[in-house]
């Protein structure tokens, strides 16, 4: 996803790109604001001096395009600040592009100001305070850099370093600044949400009670969870997820069906762990959506440990599967490990699983025809349609022209592998 923002000082013009995650996203708007309280004013990229890029750095093909981009604001004689992960991780291949680069720290944020030239004692030290954009009401809001674990192949651990859970006093006052600007979808996001609190004190049940008893009508929807991190607090998790204002909706990364690739993965659970958490969650929330990521070809991947993630898939039913194929990033372990997986077996297993998960999608979707759902509408896409989302977070098309962050009674008539179509009632 690529957001362009853009800001003016009294001197620069300065373009934001954003790449990635919405971890990344929600720095970006995080510095967005910062500048725009200082003083900025949005210009087009084309029209700035100086570029900030939030970047992603996850697989190599979307290093290759960060480097692309960087390489193309350089040839227009941007200045160019780099955020996100490569600028912890990354930057002699980024100097190598643009020598100049300055580099944002993903946690030294607040540099940006002194990097677009604002005086020290006139910056404002809070972010400007802004309503929604016009056609969505989703507010990003970060809960902590870095993670708790050593996973094999993961380059984001080494961007983002160990586990720093931000205070939950700050972050509920960042949620009821966000609702009372009018924002009705809170995104809590870090690498593993499930994770929250183990340096603090303090946990994820802990912050979703704070944050639901909060005055208003809005829905929080959890970022993705680590199985590790969610286990020993999961009864806890589970009934902070009963109030109204959570969307029932986990993003649980398996990333194989096998336990001896798990372990090669250094992924410190088992397959039957996600599973009875699966279980568990749907047993107290039947409609509720599961989201689930998968990695073929991770080196030594046999043609019998790829069909467990199949089986698993089919037999868990994941309403969500996030399907990548294995990437070697420099600095990791799976970087040096030996039994390559040819790329051709990797991208066919993957296009394999695609088909998986539409085919599940599809037929969970139809088996919805005809439900009445009460939705909150969140999004405007084209031109006489709303997009809502359920309690469950399953997405939901209407034809018609809706307010946004309002609720509905909708019923189903039809359905796609990706969403569903409705009516009001």
């Amino acid at each position: 996803m690529l957001i362009y923002i853009s800001l003016d000082d009294r001197t620069m013009r300065v373009s934001v790109e954003a790449y990635g995650c919405t971890l990344n996203q929600g720095e970006s708007r995080f510095m967005q604001e910062l500048l725009e309280g200082a003083g900025h004013e949005v210009v087009e990229p084309d029209d700035a001096e100086t570029s900030l890029v939030v970047t992603c750095c996850v697989i190599e093909s979307t290093e290759r395009r960060m480097l692309k981009r960087i390489r193309e604001l350089k040839e227009k004689d941007k200045r160019i600040l780099i955020g996100g992960c490569m600028a912890s991780i990354m930057k002699e291949k980024v100097s190598a592009v643009d020598p100049e680069a300055v580099f944002i720290s993903p946690r030294n944020l607040e540099k940006v100001l002194e990097e677009v030239g604002e005086d020290d004692e006139t910056s404002p030290a809070e972010p400007v305070k802004k309503g929604p954009p016009e056609n969505s009401i989703d507010a990003i809001v970060p809960i902590g850099q870095g993670c708790t674990e050593r996973c094999s192949y993961c380059v984001t651990r080494l961007a983002r370093g160990a586990l720093k859970s931000h205070p939950k006093e700050e972050i509920t006052a960042s949620v009821s600044r966000r609702l009372e600007e009018g924002f009705k979808e809170i995104r809590l996001t870090a690498q593993d949400t499930a994770a929250y609190g183990r340096d603090n004190g303090s946990s994820l049940p802990d912050l979703l009670n704070r944050i639901t008893s909060l005055d208003g009508e809005f829905r929080i929807r959890v970022g993705m969870a680590n199985i590790t991190n969610l286990k020993p607090v999961l009864a806890e998790t589970i009934r902070a997820f009963d109030s109204d204002k959570v969307y029932k909706f986990l993003h649980l990364p398996v990333q194989s069906g096998d336990d001896d690739l798990l372990r090669s993965m250094r992924r410190r659970y088992s397959v039957k762990d996600f599973m009875d958490i699966c279980e568990d969650f749907r047993s107290r929330f039947p409609d509720s959506s599961i989201s689930t990521d998968i990695i073929t070809g991770f080196p030594g991947e046999t043609q019998e440990q790829f069909q467990a993630s199949l089986d698993l898939m089919r037999e868990v039913r994941p309403d969500i599967i996030n399907v990548t194929r294995f990437s070697a990033r420099e600095g990791t372990e799976a970087f040096n490990m030996d039994k390559k997986v040819p790329g051709w077996v990797s991208k066919e297993r993957s296009r394999e699983l695609t088909k998986l998960r539409n085919e599940i999608r599809l037929e969970k979707n139809k088996s919805f025809i005809g439900s009445v759902f009460r939705v909150m509408t969140t999004e405007h896409v084209k031109p006489g349609t709303t997009m809502a989302r359920t309690d469950g977070y399953r997405l939901i098309v209407l034809p018609n022209d809706l307010p946004l962050g309002s609720f509905y009674d909708v019923k189903t008539v039809s359905a796609a592998d990706a969403y569903l179509k409705a009516e009001l009632v």
